[in-house]
Order: structure tokens, then sequence, then C-alpha cells
């Protein structure tokens, strides 16, 4: 079920192969995902500490969010998954994903719904998708960053090795306006020395 790690780089597709951890199981989205995802993302506690998710989350913003998920024919630049239970692929707990362009550090983004927290599976998403990203050995640094207040996302990219380099403004989708962010780095260096959460037991 899991793909193999070793080689990977840059490129969408190979970024979109599923991956196994010790506790999750991080595909990409389908169709029939659309009711139980619209059922978790449709919470303000989600679109609050995120840029791109609006609140109210209607059914339409997620079928535009699969569809471009499944899109064989633009140009992506970005690979999504579901974080779903390892033992129940259909279940779903939250999303992740990495975005990118031809002369842009990556940036890493994840999300757990409301029931699925403080259970250290962001942590171990983030992570695994972290080992993808420096695995094919051209990346030597990713980006993130979190709302001034998300104190338990500020933990998660510390936990993973993610350093704070500045201060600025995102968009929020759910407020219609800009909202102060603290933005993080992480190297491949300083990834090397994280905990590794996500790997099997």
């Amino acid at each position: 079920m899991a793909a193999d790690q070793e080689g990977i780089d840059l490129d969408p597709e190979v970024m979109q192969a599923p991956i196994l951890t010790r506790r999750l199981f991080l595909r990409a989205p389908t169709i029939g995902d659309l009711p139980a995802l619209t059922r978790l993302i449709n919470d303000p506690s989600v679109a609050r500490n995120t840029s791109r998710i609006p609140y109210p989350y209607p059914a339409a913003e997620g079928w535009r969010f699969l569809r471009a998920s499944a899109s064989a024919t633009a140009p992506r630049r970005f690979a999504l998954f579901l974080i779903t239970h390892r033992g129940n692929p259909r279940l779903i707990v939250g999303g992740a994903g990495v975005d990118w362009g031809p002369d842009q550090r990556p940036e890493l983004g994840y999300w757990i719904g409301r029931a699925y927290r403080r259970r250290g599976f962001a942590s171990e998403a983030a992570q695994a998708l972290l080992h993808r990203i420096f695995a094919g050995g051209a990346v030597e640094e990713v980006e993130a960053w979190t709302r001034v207040g998300n104190i338990a996302s500020q933990r998660v990219l510390r936990h993973s090795g993610f350093r704070r380099t500045g201060a600025g403004s995102r968009y929020s989708r759910m407020l219609h306006r800009h909202v102060r962010v603290i933005s993080f780095v992480l190297t491949r260096a300083d990834f090397g020395h994280a905990a590794p959460v996500w790997q099997r037991a």
C-alpha cells in the first residue's frame, strides 16, 4: 500500500503517491470523499487557521478542490492529500499538502478536523510529507506559516525542526481580510534531527 519513498523529487505525480505512517494513510482525494470531507472541513476552527479554506464550506467548493486534485491536464504545482486512518482509509481526519513554484521553496500546509485533534496526527502527517519532499535530494528548505495565535500548529512545526524566520500577513478567505502570521523555514539538516514520529512502531 505504501509507496517507495526513495528517489522522490518534486514532480507532482510522484509527490502524490500515497504515504503510510504508523497510524495514518495519506492519499489523494477522490470524488467519493466529498460528503465526508465537506462535513469535516465545514468548521470555523479549521478555516480560521488557513488562508484558502472558506467558511461556510459549500459542496461546490469541495467539488472544485476534488476536481483540481484529480486534474491530469492542467499544469500542477501542488500535491494534496487527505489524512486518513491507516486501518480505514475512508475515515478522513484532516488534510495536508505541498505547494511550490519553479523558483520557490516548497510550502507545507495541513489541517486536522476538530474531533481528531490532540492525538499527534498533525505532527505524524507533516513529518511523513516532509520526508517525501526531502527524499529526492533536490530540496534544501521548506516553508510554512501559522496564524499568530495558533500555538498548536506552531508546536507541530517546531517539533519537526522548523525555525521561526519572521512575521507577515496572509489573506483569509473566511475573514475576507489579511491576518497576522508567523513564517517558518525547515532545512534538510534540521529535519534530519527531528523526532521521527511518523515512522512505523
